[in-house]
């Protein structure tokens, strides 16, 4: 995925958790698939475990 496309993604995930979202509402608001949405906020938390 280009770092854009992670850096929308992102600020979509941070929209959705202020709107109460699930990530099933958020992909189909953003015509995304929602395996997208939760793959992009998996690997988020994976990236931030690994700082630790």
């Amino acid at each position: 995925m280009p770092d854009n496309c992670a850096a929308v993604i992102d600020e979509l995930v941070a929209i959705r958790k202020e709107r109460g979202m699930t990530q099933a509402q958020l992909a189909e608001a953003a015509a995304l698939a929602q395996s997208a949405v939760a793959r992009r906020a998996s690997s988020r938390w994976l990236m931030s475990k690994q700082v630790l």
